[in-house]
């Protein structure tokens, strides 16, 4: 079953004023990071994401007829998400769990659907992940660096 899958990496400027961080108070940045990536950085990113999430719909632009699957909530509604923590790093992905009518497998083809008789429609996944996440860098980013600042001006 395809996998959506999402992490969050800082680019070389940020990354380079992180390394200095953490040279000097590796201990203290790492407490921070840990904290701030595994909750309040995890939950902008599922918040985006989700906001980001399109819905699918027929050949007429509305919202697909929900008749035709009575029993099936859109991701945007439910906890579409599993999320994983480690060392000063969090992943996000869509919930395979359940089987195909209870998991959201679909997300990886959120325009094309998945229907595996006709493989053309499988070619490219939709980066609407990627997307969401990119536009919230600059935010997270920010609040990385704010929390690691509190956390070491704490020692001083």
């Amino acid at each position: 079953m395809p996998k959506v899958r999402v992490n969050f990496g800082l680019n070389y400027d940020d990354w380079t004023k992180y390394q200095e961080k953490f040279i000097k108070f590796p201990e203290k940045v790492k407490k921070a990071t840990n904290e701030y990536m595994h909750n309040d950085a995890r939950n902008r990113m599922i918040n985006s994401i989700t906001k980001e999430m399109p819905i699918s719909t027929d050949e007429f632009g509305h919202i697909r007829d929900k008749s035709r699957y009575p029993n099936k909530n859109h991701a945007k509604k439910v906890t579409w998400y599993v999320s994983f923590n480690f060392e000063q790093a969090v992943t996000i992905e869509n919930k395979l769990a359940g089987g195909k009518k209870n998991s959201f497998y679909y997300l990886y083809f959120p325009h094309e659907g998945t229907d595996s008789t006709n493989p053309k429609r499988h070619q490219d996944k939709n980066p609407f992940m990627e997307r969401a996440v990119n536009k919230e860098y600059n935010h997270i980013v920010t609040g990385l660096f704010n929390v690691i600042d509190r956390e070491i001006k704490e020692e001083f």
